[in-house]
């Protein structure tokens, strides 16, 4: 009997781009039928229906229809494939075989895996996985699918993942997508994440990254020093959002707090101990490490400006925080109307806390560590500048005890 097999190409319109649609792929094998997306998305003027391509003779025609054309190429091959040894054929075998599935029913193709990770990762959201996280691993995912089709690929084989792979990846995240270096050896070390579980579940048998090197580049931490921010504090402003902004980013100098964990930060979080301290007990967001913050006088003042506000009481926050968009926007206006050199950002804040704040004025790193919610006291030190004021300091005491010594020698 002979089969009928069949493949359309055909459009499906953008949930949220209505100018745009998606391209599908309809596979009919007998009387069994499955459809997929090619992930390309064009404009609808641009999509013959008849034809089943891209119209005209664009660079994007170019690669939409070549890829559309592999696919398909792809998807007969895999019927070839089983036909030569199958009698009957199902769609699922068919499958199977176009999505590189090996015997053992372990996914031989790179995307296929990466995108099996990020489903495990978002069924897993909020219990292993932050939301940023999580949107991190569909971005980079983005990334490479962007990079394969750029060379002309819809998928590869994870046993043909190698250094190549890597350093013109690395290449094309610099230079295609205008990343940071510390931005692309962040996003490359997901990729290598990914295919080593293909150790793990035994579709290679050596690691394809392995002699690989890449490292970070130290980034320098700007924060501000005390007479930076004493003039940020006293600062006026002849606007309500830009006062509410730097009340924010005042506070965050002087507990600590991220963006997202300031942005979340409730009224059921400030707990006032025995003896009328006032403390912020948090699980940070980005590590769920532990933080517990004494109020200080400045942040306190700065929760209670706000208190009565009937919209934060609605919402149960403790701060009138933006988008993080907008709060970065108005942040750099405020530092230009304080006439600062640096940028103002959420980490500035943070880092100010840890130096200027804290670690200036004889706060141990351990503590500042707990403070900071971190797992590993190495990653405070990152924060531990020294600043001239310090270094002064400490010699001074240090003079006093060598002088004394001195008189007692004498």
């Amino acid at each position: 009997m002979k089969d009928t097999f069949v493949i359309n190409f055909f459009a499906r319109k953008s949930k949220s781009e209505n100018d745009y649609c998606s391209i599908f792929i309809r596979v009919t094998l007998n009387k069994e039928r499955k459809e997929f997306s090619s992930n390309y998305k064009i404009l609808q003027s641009k999509w013959s229906q008849l034809n089943g391509h891209h119209i005209g003779f664009s660079a994007e025609a170019k690669i939409v229809n070549r890829g559309l054309g592999k696919i398909k190429m792809k998807l007969v091959d895999s019927y070839n494939e089983l036909k030569f040894s199958e009698r009957e054929i199902t769609i699922s075998q068919l499958f199977n075989v176009y999505n590189g599935v090996n015997k053992n029913g372990n996914r031989l193709n790179f995307l296929e895996l990466f995108e099996e990770h990020n489903q495990r990762a978002f069924e897993l959201l909020n219990i292993d996985y932050s939301k940023s996280t999580y949107l991190r691993f569909e971005i980079i995912k983005k990334h490479v699918l962007q990079f394969l089709t750029s060379i002309e690929k819809t998928d590869i084989e994870i046993k043909e993942l190698n250094i190549e792979f890597l350093n013109n990846l690395e290449h094309f995240l610099k230079i295609e997508k205008s990343l940071s270096h510390n931005s692309s050896i962040k996003y490359i070390r997901i990729v290598m994440k990914i295919a080593r579980l293909g150790l793990k579940l035994r579709i290679i048998d050596n690691d394809p990254f392995y002699g690989y090197k890449q490292h970070l580049k130290e980034v320098k931490r700007e924060f501000l020093n005390e007479d930076e921010l004493y003039a940020l504090e006293t600062k006026e402003f002849n606007n309500a959002r830009l006062d509410s902004v730097r009340d924010v980013f005042v506070f965050c100098c002087y507990t600590g707090l991220s963006f997202i964990d300031a942005y979340n930060l409730s009224p059921q979080q400030i707990i006032r101990y025995p003896g009328g301290e006032y403390w912020i007990n948090i699980y940070r967001q980005k590590t769920d490490g532990k933080s517990h913050i004494p109020l200080l006088p400045k942040a306190k003042e700065i929760v209670t400006k706000y208190k009565k506000s009937a919209d934060l009481i609605q919402k149960s926050k403790v701060l009138p925080l933006q988008k993080n968009s907008k709060y970065n926007l108005n942040l750099k206006k405020i530092g230009a109307l304080c006439g600062f050199t640096k940028t103002l950002s959420s980490h500035v804040a943070r880092h100010t806390f840890a130096t200027t704040v804290t670690l200036n004025n004889d706060v141990p790193l351990e503590t500042v560590s707990s403070m900071l919610g971190h797992r590993n006291i190495r990653t405070t030190q990152i924060y531990a500048k020294v600043l001239d004021k310090k270094i002064g300091s400490d010699m001074k005491t240090l003079k006093k005890k060598l002088n004394q010594k001195l008189k007692l020698r004498n």
